[in-house]
């Protein structure tokens, strides 16, 4: 691994990062969008932390759902 690389724990927190910039944003600018899938092509790693985080946000969705109604 390259000395530049990024840990995983900064990946983690990037992907988190914009996850919630992706969720909570109605329409990105055209510099997000540019930024986002630079960062996304960057490294297979944030792919796959992106996709994990994903799903895992997928999975809490009806949590977040009852904490909301209550």
């Amino acid at each position: 691994m390259s000395e530049n690389a990024p840990n995983l724990q900064t990946i983690e927190q990037q992907a988190a990062d914009w996850l919630v910039k992706l969720d909570q944003t109605e329409q990105l600018s055209d510099s997000d969008k540019q930024a986002f899938s630079v960062w996304y092509q960057a490294n297979q790693q944030h792919q796959q932390t992106l996709l994990q985080m994903s799903e895992i946000w997928a999975a809490l969705a009806p949590v977040q759902t009852k904490i909301n109604t209550r």
